[in-house]
C-alpha cells in the first residue's frame, strides 16, 4: 500500500531532526474516501477526467513528487547542519547575492526600456510564491545596472524570505558537496587548477585600427609609472573597460578623493581616445545633418535634423528607430544604454574544468599549465603579475602584459592574483589548521563550490552524507525506502 501520510510524516520529523523516524506500518494511510470523485458531473462518465481521488493519489506517488520532496528536504536539513562552521553565514549570503543579481543582469523579463525594474521582478516571484513577504513595496525603479554593481545597488525590496525558502537551500546543497571534496577529497581541489583571475577583452575597432592597442598601452604605461608614488592606483580593468565604452563618469561631490581622481581619469582618457560610443555616434552621422564643426545638428525642439531619403543610410536609421516605431533620439539612448550594460570583464576564480569562455585557446592553455610561474611577469616595481603571450606582439616594452588574438580580433590583460598548486593548497590547509580542527578559507571553498557543479561529486557527496547519517536503516516508508534504493542505492548499508 502507498503511504502518502507516512512520507508526510517523514517531512514533519526533519525539522527535529535528520533521522527519519517515528511511523508504525500499520497504520492505514490513505483517506477512507478514496474512491469518491472529485466532482460530481451530471449526465457524465464517473470516470471522466481521472475524477476519483485515488486516481490523483497514485499518479503523485507514482510520479515521484512526494518521494522527491521529502528527499530533498532532508537533504537541505543535512546540509543546514553540515555547513554550519564550514562556510560563514556572510560567505552564505555572498553566493545568494550573486545568484539574484546572475539572473536580472541582462534579463530583458525585468526591464523596461533597458532600466531594470524591480517591481517586474518581484511580481514574477510572487506569482510563483503567492504567500511570501517581500516588504512594504520599496523598488528600484528604472535603473541601469551596470556591471560594477553589487547587490545593494540594484535590489531594494525584501528579500530575506525569498532567500532562505527559495535560494539558500540551493547554495546549501552545493555547499554539503563543497564540504564532502575539502573533507574527503583536497586532492581534487589541489588537481583543479584553479586560478584567481581578472580579465578583459577588447574588440578592435573596425574603422580605427590600432587604436585599442594605443589605449592599452597608455593606460597601462600609467599604471607602471605611478607604482609606489602617491598617485598609485589600483589595476582596475572595470576602469580599462569604463574608457573602452565611453561612458563618461559623474565627478560629484559625494565621491571620495580616490573615486574622484578615477572618475577624472576615465573621463580625460574618454575625451582623447575613440571608444565604442564614438561608434554610435558614426552611425548617426549617416542619418543626421552635421554642422561645419561636425557636430551633429538639433532643431530647435532638440530633435536631430535626419538626412534627405536620398542622402541617408536606411540600414542605420531602421535600426535607431525601429523601423519607424520610435524618434531617433529614443533609439540612441537605447544604444547608449545597451552599452553601459555590457561586460567585457571578469574577476572570479576559474578552475581548468570549468575554464573562462571568453579567453582564445592559446590563452587558457598558459593560463592553466603546470608552468604557469613561467607565463606570469610584473613590474620591476612589483605589482600585478601579468599572463604573457606566447608571441609578443611588436617591439614595445609593454606588448608583454597582454595578448592580441587574431581569431577574435581583439586584445586580452589576464591578470593572475593567485594560483593554486598542491603545495599551495596543501599550505593554506596546514596554515588553517589547529588542534586537528581545519578551517576552510574562502578561497577554497570558492574551489570546491564551483567543482560541485559537476553531477558525479554531486552524487559521490549525497551518498556520503546518506551512509554518515545512515539513513537507511531509518526509514519507516515502505515508498521512501524503495525511492532511495532506486536513487542511491550505494547509501543503503
Amino acid at each position: 500500500m502507498k503511504k502518502l501520510l507516512k512520507n508526510l510524516l517523514v517531512v514533519s520529523t526533519l525539522s527535529l531532526g535528520v533521522m527519519i523516524s517515528g511511523c508504525s506500518k500499520s497504520v492505514s494511510t490513505k483517506p477512507g474516501n478514496m474512491n469518491s470523485n472529485i466532482v460530481e458531473f451530471v449526465d457524465k462518465d464517473d470516470d471522466y477526467f481521472r475524477n476519483t481521488l485515488e486516481t490523483i493519489y497514485d499518479e503523485m506517488i507514482n510520479g515521484g513528487t512526494t518521494n522527491t520532496t521529502v528527499f530533498d528536504e532532508l537533504i537541505n536539513t543535512i546540509a543546514k547542519k553540515e555547513v554550519n562552521g564550514f562556510a560563514t553565514e556572510e560567505k552564505i549570503n555572498e553566493l545568494c547575492h550573486d545568484i539574484m543579481l546572475k539572473e536580472v543582469k541582462g534579463n530583458s523579463s525585468y526591464n523596461t526600456n533597458n532600466l531594470f525594474d524591480e517591481e517586474k521582478y518581484v511580481l514574477s516571484l510572487k506569482t510563483a510564491n503567492p504567500n511570501m513577504n517581500f516588504g512594504k513595496g520599496t523598488y528600484n525603479k528604472n535603473y541601469l545596472i551596470s556591471p560594477e554593481d553589487e547587490f545593494e545597488d540594484v535590489f531594494k525590496a525584501d528579500y530575506t524570505e525569498y532567500i532562505e525558502k527559495k535560494v539558500k537551500p540551493g547554495v546549501l546543497k552545493k555547499l554539503l558537496t563543497s564540504k564532502f571534496l575539502c573533507k574527503n577529497s583536497i586532492s581534487s581541489i589541489s588537481r583543479a587548477g584553479a586560478r584567481d583571475v581578472q580579465y578583459i577583452k577588447l574588440e578592435n575597432f573596425s574603422n580605427k585600427v590600432g587604436e585599442v592597442n594605443k589605449l592599452i598601452n597608455e593606460w597601462l604605461g600609467e599604471y607602471f609609472d605611478k607604482l609606489g608614488t602617491e598617485d598609485e592606483f589600483d589595476l582596475d580593468l572595470d576602469e580599462l573597460q569604463a574608457i573602452y565604452k565611453g561612458v563618461t563618469q559623474d565627478v560629484t561631490d559625494d565621491l571620495s578623493e580616490k573615486e574622484k581622481t578615477r572618475a577624472e581619469r576615465i573621463n580625460n582618457y574618454i575625451s582623447r581616445y575613440y571608444t565604442l560610443a564614438n561608434e554610435i555616434k558614426e552611425d548617426l552621422e549617416k542619418i543626421v545633418e552635421k554642422d561645419t564643426d561636425g557636430n551633429l545638428v538639433k532643431d530647435e525642439n532638440g530633435k536631430y535634423v535626419m538626412l534627405s531619403k536620398d542622402d541617408t543610410d536606411q540600414t542605420i536609421e531602421d535600426k535607431y528607430t525601429g523601423s519607424g516605431a520610435y524618434q531617433i533620439e529614443w533609439g540612441e539612448e537605447l544604444a547608449l544604454r545597451n552599452l553601459e550594460q555590457k561586460d567585457f570583464t571578469g574577476d572570479d576564480i576559474y578552475t581548468s574544468s570549468g575554464g573562462i569562455s571568453d579567453l582564445p585557446q592559446e590563452v587558457s592553455q598558459r593560463l592553466f599549465s603546470a608552468s604557469i610561474s613561467s607565463y606570469l611577469v610584473s613590474s620591476d616595481k612589483g605589482g600585478a603579475k601579468f599572463l604573457t603571450p606566447k608571441t609578443i606582439l611588436n617591439d614595445e616594452t609593454l606588448s608583454k602584459y597582454y595578448t592580441f588574438d587574431s581569431a577574435s580580433n581583439a586584445y586580452y590583460i589576464v591578470v593572475v592574483n593567485k594560483y593554486y598548486t598542491s603545495s599551495v593548497v596543501n599550505k593554506i590547509i596546514s596554515d588553517n589548521t589547529s588542534d586537528g580542527k581545519i578551517t576552510y578559507t574562502n578561497d577554497i571553498i570558492d574551489i570546491a563550490f564551483t567543482l560541485a557543479d559537476s553531477s558525479t561529486n554531486q552524487r559521490q557527496a549525497l551518498v556520503y552524507y546518506l551512509q554518515e547519517y545512515d539513513i537507511g536503516s531509518n526509514i519507516h516508508d515502505d515508498d521512501f525506502y524503495d525511492y532511495i534504493v532506486s536513487n542511491y542505492s550505494e547509501a543503503i548499508k
